[in-house]
């Protein structure tokens, strides 16, 4: 720890010049942390900075105290950081006066950014910061802000809100904005070019609403008799009708990150949804699962598990032997994936079948991954047997092939099965004795 020198670059936070102030908040940001004696100082040079007429001088103050949090700070200057973010969004004038109006715009914009941010840090480390139902109109006139920087930084905070909030249904106001938010990038084509990402409007801020809205039921229509959900449908629908993935490795990137989370969305709202979505959500899915890259590989697997766990292994059975293929995968995390799908789609018809593959895979399979085979393998074996025959000729294959990694408790409990069941008793010493 540095232990000199503190006082002499918190004096530079109160230096007039940009770059010795700067230089003073890097410092800060480093060396300094919360709870430290000397936090007091900081705090009255940072709040007057926040007040400052320069967005530079404030972006500065406002970056350095998103990287220091601290309850000191959360305290000290929730309302200081809630006054920067809400008060052009409150004043017209701010964004409409002055002969150079369209700079003093993008300094708004710019301030308002890392005002989201910070708050979003500082709610982070204190959720009382923030009175969520207080916040519900701020929000809605953030999302309805010009600015598309401001409106992500804004649903950024919203989604943390949201996520941490036991009572999701008080946001149900908020919907009707991320939809029209949606509808404007996905259907209506319109975004600045400064926030195109290889011709793609703005898929982080995509990716957002689309993880928002998943947390809330189908939309309905709202007051003004807009239908929601009609809307929402044409959006979801014209996301689907260009599946095609680029070859540039970027774009690629976003178009699937979008795909994803709209498969995701239409998972969260189950049979509510209509069922050509979640048809298209389940082809492109298979699709998904035979490609190249081990990343869509595996969040292929992981959303089919998914859908599998909230629907039944028959809707996802189809796609049987492209996830046995997968076992063979060379990326253990894309192993583990296909096998807790497999684990997932068996029932009484396909589990003879899938416990073999499981058997003659668990042969090759890599050390930290054994143990799954083996738990899985036994659970199903048991479950699903008709024939305890068929049980020990599987448990005894899987005690020769994993050797150590069969807990205690499994083979524990295959010789209370013989133990129980009479009839083969005499198989079972046969067997016993063929492996001796």
């Amino acid at each position: 720890d540095i232990d000199f020198g503190h006082l002499e670059f918190i004096s530079l936070l109160s230096s007039t010049k940009y770059s010795e102030k700067a230089v003073g908040y890097m410092a800060v940001s480093l060396l300094l942390r919360p709870g430290d004696q000397l936090f007091t100082l900081v705090i009255n040079s940072v709040r007057n900075d926040l007040k400052n007429q320069s967005t530079y001088v404030q972006s500065l103050a406002l970056s350095a105290i998103s990287n220091i949090n601290g309850t000191e700070l959360t305290e000290a200057l929730t309302s200081d950081v809630s006054q920067l973010l809400v008060s052009p969004m409150e004043t017209s004038a701010a964004y409409t006066m002055g002969a150079n109006a369209e700079i003093e715009i993008k300094n708004k914009a710019f301030v308002c950014k890392k005002a989201s941010l910070a708050l979003l840090s500082f709610y982070r480390v204190n959720n009382e910061c923030i009175d969520v139902a207080e916040w519900l109109r701020k929000l809605s006139k953030i999302l309805e802000d010009r600015d598309l920087g401001v409106v992500t930084s804004g649903l950024s905070l919203l989604l943390e809100l949201a996520n941490s909030s036991n009572n999701t249904s008080i946001f149900d106001p908020l919907v009707p904005y991320v939809v029209s938010i949606l509808t404007r990038l996905v259907v209506d084509k319109s975004c600045p070019v400064d926030y195109l990402y290889y011709k793609i409007p703005s898929p982080w801020l995509q990716v957002k609403c689309l993880r928002f809205l998943q947390l809330f039921p189908v939309p309905e229509s709202n007051s003004s008799g807009g239908r929601q959900d009609e809307l929402l449908y044409e959006v979801l629908t014209k996301i689907f009708s260009h599946t095609d993935m680029a070859e540039n490795a970027n774009k690629s990137n976003a178009e699937h990150a979008i795909l994803f989370e709209t498969i995701n969305l239409i998972i969260s709202y189950g049979n509510n949804v209509k069922l050509s979505l979640r048809d298209s959500s389940l082809s492109l899915l298979g699709k998904f699962i035979t490609v190249k890259d081990s990343n869509i590989r595996y969040l292929g697997l992981d959303a089919l598990t998914k859908i599998a766990r909230l629907e039944g292994s028959k809707i996802v059975q189809e796609y049987q032997y492209s996830v046995i293929d997968s076992l063979k995968d060379i990326d253990i995390s894309v192993k583990k994936r296909a096998l807790e799908l497999l684990y997932v789609m068996v029932d009484n018809e396909n589990c003879v079948e899938i416990v073999g593959e499981l058997v003659t895979n668990l042969a090759i399979a890599e050390n930290n991954i054994k143990e799954d085979y083996v738990v899985k393998i036994a659970i199903l074996a048991e479950k699903y047997t008709t024939d305890f025959t068929w049980y020990l000729d599987t448990l005894c294959k899987v005690l020769l092939v994993a050797g150590e990694y069969v807990a205690e408790a499994i083979w524990y409990r295959m010789v209370q099965i013989v133990i129980n069941h009479v009839d083969i008793h005499p198989y079972a010493a046969n067997k016993m004795f063929d492996i001796v």
